[in-house]
């Protein structure tokens, strides 16, 4: 679990890096980008119904999870991911949360696409109170209808010592405040 938290702290440092040394060049494509994701913004995220195979799981799952994260710089936030999740064919409930970082790196009129990583904590509500740990990589875009709102998809994977899963999620909604 520690080496996963290494890795997280590193790839927003990496970021970071990555982004501070291109500032010129984010700055020469969009002056200010259309949507809200600059310095001392916040998102606050609501993944609606989702799509989740699994190749434990083998079944489709209802979700809801809130997040909210600050910008800490252009384009760049770090915050906490929440996950509620049920399945009714295998009569199980998932509680979920954890630390999550997003990098905007393409922000161009009103669409915006980002990857984000969360390191996230499941209980197994139905099962007793195990808890299990997952590594969450997600690319996603969204179409901003005004600055403050955001639709769009997102792909996830989360990787576990117990399974993959992959999670496509037709409606993700964003608010950046």
């Amino acid at each position: 679990m520690k080496h996963i938290l290494v890795a997280m702290i590193a790839l927003v440092i990496s970021l970071t890096a990555s982004a501070n040394s291109s500032s010129e060049q984010l700055s020469s494509i969009s002056a200010r980008p259309y949507a809200n994701i600059n310095t001392d913004a916040w998102s606050l995220g609501l993944n609606n119904i989702a799509l989740t195979y699994g190749s434990v799981t083998k079944t489709t799952f209802m979700s809801m999870g809130p997040s909210v994260e600050y910008f800490f710089m252009d384009r760049a936030s770090l915050g906490m991911a929440t996950h509620f999740s049920t399945s009714f064919a295998k009569n199980s409930t998932t509680l979920s949360a954890g630390p999550s970082a997003t990098y905007h790196f393409f922000s161009e009129g009103r669409l915006s696409l980002y990857g984000n990583t969360a390191y996230i904590l499941h209980h197994l509500t139905t099962t007793g109170a195990s808890v299990t740990g997952s590594l969450n990589l997600s690319v996603g875009g969204n179409y901003h209808f005004t600055p403050w709102f955001g639709l769009g998809p997102k792909v996830t994977t989360s990787i576990s010592s117990a399974a993959t899963d992959l999670t496509i999620e037709a409606i993700n909604l964003t608010f950046y405040l």
